[in-house]
Parts: structure tokens; sequence; C-alpha cells
């Protein structure tokens, strides 16, 4: 995902090439990436203005016309070029075209659908529309003084949960964060009041040296980010810990990743020590990726999780909202299966969906790849937001396709829901009113269960009578806290 240093690069080279342009009529390839106004007020609106200035807050590009703005937020996989003539040579994910009336051209192109961009009318609307929750700018508008003070007023934090936390600072994103615990020599999961007056100092020292060398090295490219002239970042190459799990630090101890606020994290057990105060519990959060097969019994046990008293995040659910109609997957749905699709009240027709994607491999994996994004960034955005409200919790992610998508390494423990093959065959025949052949294309179009053992963490065996499943959950329920342990060892 672009951060604060790439998208300081795009605004430095951008400003000289377009400021004093005035934007011809654009063409929207996907109107869903304009969030506001109304794809044809968008379209009507922005014709005939001019570029004053470009600026940015956090990871926000604001494109200055007068009285108003144009803002783009690239999400997870957006890129902004720049065209003086011709098409863009890679279209396939391209959303929007923002011509010029002499013919040079801006581009927004993102694979996964997530950017966004605004039309604003004044200052007023930009703070209220786009930026309402969005705090200071780390780079340009905290001043030492005043990020020790903002740190000060949320001593039961932890440093890297509220360096990603957008309302606290803006620009931090998940890469610059771990280089910076590195460089100050802070542990992701310190709270804010273990660090002392100098810690906490050498933290700002850090931020801000970091994002200057991400700036000056043109930002971060592993896959998806490029600037303006479509060039990649180079400062991947200058990491010390981000992506580096195994290798060597300069210390000479290898660097781990375990997951903090959600997110994948790297950091020196040597250099970045996990000190405790007195009270204080270094584990919270605890995530657990609950995973089966298709009528494996899984919904059941995460009922049973759930009368403990756990959040869970349910990848079914939100799948269904993913699809609603409007949406950016529905819209691609529809356009890749066509209308016939469609219920008479607009919404998917599930049971033709499913007839057509089991008995298809290459379907069901594209039917995937429109779906799991959305799906990937809302448990991200829901996680951190139960997290802000209870760290403590215990947050359940109810995944189906939890091995299959990779997903095994988000999270702190994995626990499995099985039954033999013939035993899943049959449930499902007598669930969904199934031929034995069409069972059978359902359960072979997942990885099998005897497979998905060697990932996980615990077991629960669901063959056998109702109480003997709840008496499995109990064990774990119990142990939870011993198998995340024994798995950091």
């Amino acid at each position: 995902m672009p951060e604060l240093p790439e998208v300081e690069v795009i605004r430095r080279e951008l400003e000289p090439l377009i400021c004093g342009k005035t934007f011809a009529v654009p063409v929207l390839h996907m109107p869903t990436s304009v969030q506001y106004p109304s794809p044809d007020e968008f379209i009507r609106r922005l014709a005939g203005r001019r570029v004053d200035s470009v600026s940015r807050k956090g990871k926000y590009l604001i494109i200055n016309l007068g009285p108003g703005a144009l803002v783009v937020h690239l999400r997870m996989t957006g890129n902004l070029l720049f065209s003086e003539q011709g098409a863009l040579e890679e279209s396939r994910f391209l959303r929007v075209s923002l011509p010029f009336t002499d013919a040079s051209t801006l581009y927004f192109s993102d694979m996964r659908r997530f950017g966004r961009i605004w039309l604003i009318d004044n200052a007023a609307d930009l703070s209220e529309i786009v930026l309402k929750r969005t705090g200071p700018d780390i780079y340009t508008d905290v001043a030492r003084d005043q990020f020790l003070s903002l740190l000060s007023s949320r001593k039961r934090a932890k440093v890297k949960a509220l360096l990603l936390d957008q309302r606290f600072v803006a620009g931090m994103g998940n890469i610059y964060t771990d280089e910076c615990l590195y460089r100050s020599g802070i542990h992701p999961r310190r709270a804010i009041a273990s660090l002392n007056p100098a810690e906490a100092d050498n933290l700002y020292s850090a931020i801000q040296s970091v994002l200057e060398e991400g700036i000056v090295y043109g930002g971060t490219s592993f896959r998806d980010y490029r600037n303006a002239q479509g060039a990649p970042g180079e400062f991947q190459n200058k990491l010390s810990v981000y992506g580096r799990k195994g290798s060597l630090c300069r210390c000479g101890a290898s660097i781990q990743r375990t997951i903090v606020a959600g997110r994948g994290t790297y950091f020196c057990p040597q250099c970045q020590q996990e000190t405790v105060e007195p009270g204080e519990r270094i584990d919270c959060m605890l995530i657990i990726g609950l995973t089966g097969g298709i009528a494996s019994g899984k919904s059941t046990v995460a009922r049973m999780l759930e009368e403990k008293g756990v959040q869970l995040l349910d990848a079914d659910r939100i799948a269904r909202e993913a699809v609603e109609p409007g949406r950016p997957a529905w819209q691609e749905i529809v356009d890749w299966l066509g209308p016939s699709i469609l219920l008479p009240d607009r919404t998917i027709d599930r049971a033709k969906l499913g007839n057509l994607v089991f008995k298809d491999r290459k379907m069901l994996k594209r039917l995937n790849k429109i779906v799991h994004p959305w799906v990937g960034a809302q448990f991200m955005s829901r996680s951190e937001k139960i997290r802000q409200e209870d760290p403590d919790a215990v947050l359940v992610y109810d995944i189906p396709l939890l091995i299959e998508a990779g997903m095994q390494n988000i999270v702190d423990l994995v626990l499995l829901v099985y039954v033999p093959r013939e035993i899943q065959i049959a449930r499902l025949m007598q669930r969904d009113k199934l031929t034995h052949a069409e069972a059978v294309d359902r359960v072979d179009s997942q990885m099998l269960l005897d497979e998905k053992v060697n990932y996980a963490d615990a077991v629960v065996d669901n063959s056998g009578s109702l109480s003997e499943t709840a008496n499995q959950v109990e064990k774990f329920w119990a142990n939870r806290e011993t198998y995340r342990k024994r798995k950091k060892r």
C-alpha cells in the first residue's frame, strides 16, 4: 500500500507537470472509483477546472483547483500516471482518465479497485467529507514537542498500533512503521507508557529520517507502486527489517515476523527487546483464524466461540456485502457473467453462481479474485476498529478459505474444524439437497481437510456428537494462551 513517501514522490513529480493545466472532460472507466460527487456530476464539474498547485495530507494527494480540489487516495494498489501524449501502456486496470486540454493526461489505475477520487468544492467540504478522521500530517505538520505531547495523551496504546492510526497522525503505514521502530530500538508491542523520554525523542527522529529517506529513494516498490512517470521506487533495497524474516540483523540476531495490530510485523528481538512493565499484558488482542471446509460444521463451532464472548468476523457474511447491488464486485460479476446472473431484485443469484463456479476451477478462481480483496480490506479495517474499542478482545476470523488465501500468516492461531471426507459429502448432500456428484464437485473445489490439518495449531473433530464437539471447543478455549505461547516458540 502506498504510504506517505510514495504519495509525496508523486506530488513532487506532478506539481511542475500539471500546474497551470486545465482539465478536459474526464472518462470514468470504472465509475465507482469516484467517491464524491456522483459520476455524472464529477464529469460535469471537473471539465474546465485549472490546476493551481498539488499538495498532500497523510496518504491523500490533493490537486488544488482554486476553490475546491481533486483528491486521490491510492489505497492498496492505486497508481497515478502522467503522460504528455498517448494512451496508457498497461490499460487492464485503468479506472479513470483525466485528460487536460493540451492533450496530456493523468491516468488513475488500480488493480484491486479500492482507490478513490473526490471532487470537492471548498476547504470546508475537504475537511468534512474527505479528511474528517485524519490527524495531522506526521511529516509536515507535527513538530517534535507536539509529537511528544500527542504520545503522552495515549499512554495505554501500543506503539505500532498507535502509529498506524491515521486519526492520531496521518501518513504512517506498515512498512515505514516497522523501519522507524527498528531504527529507534523499540519493540512494536511496547506500550507508550513504557517509553522513556529518550526513546520517545528517538522515535520522532527515526520517523522523520526514515520518511525522508523513503522520499529520496523514490518510495518502496515490492509489486504495484510506480511513481507518476511509471518508474518503481528503490527504498525496498534499503529496508532493514520489513520483509526480511530470517535475515541477519547487524547485531547477528535473526529478523523475526509476528502479528501486531492485525499486520505482519518485522523486528529484531535483540535490538528491539520486548520489555514488560509491572502489571502490563504484552499479549493483548488474540486473533484466531477459524477454518474448515464446506459442511464441516465450522458455523457450529463459531457459535460456540461466540458464546465465549469473542468478536466474530464472518468472511461469508462480508463476501455477501461485497456483491450487494452497486458495489464494485457486483458490477464486475455482472460485466463478466451478464445480467442473467441477477434475480429480479438485481441481487446476485447465488444458487446459479454456485452451480457455475463449483464446476469450473478457473471460474472459481476468477470469482475469488473479484471478491477476496474487498473482504480482506474489510477484515483489516473492522479488526482495527475492534482493537481501538477493546484492546484485550479475542477476535475470530471465520474464513473457509483461510489457508488457500494465505491468511494463516495474519492470525495468531489457526483452529481447524475437521470431518472425514465421506461425512462431509453426506452432510452437504443432505443440507443443500445435492446429488452425490454435485457434492463431490463442491468439496473438491476446496483444499482437502486432510491437507489443512498440516497448517492448524488446533483441530476440532466434528464427526461425532454435538456434545463431543462442544467439549473439544471448551478444551481449546481453556488452553488458547498455551497454544499461542507454543506457536511463538
